[in-house]
């Protein structure tokens, strides 16, 4: 049996995700106020760059490694 990273053909990333804001209070409570962030991450293997990534048996097969 091969074993993968996590990374192994995931799923694209979303572009955006909730991210806690602070808080809306009133007299009696508070709500958590949950606003979308943008992602603005790499959403490139850059593992694959490396010397090691190019070599990685782990990495074998991923979509994420043939994607230029």
């Amino acid at each position: 049996m091969v074993r993968h990273y996590g990374c192994h053909d995931r799923a694209d990333y979303l572009p955006t995700y909730p991210a806690q804001d602070g808080w809306i209070r009133t007299a009696d409570s508070a709500v958590a106020k949950i606003v979308d962030i943008e992602f603005n991450g790499s959403k490139a293997c850059n593992y694959k760059l490396t010397e090691l990534g190019k070599i990685d048996p782990m990495c074998d097969g991923c979509i994420w490694k043939s994607k230029k």
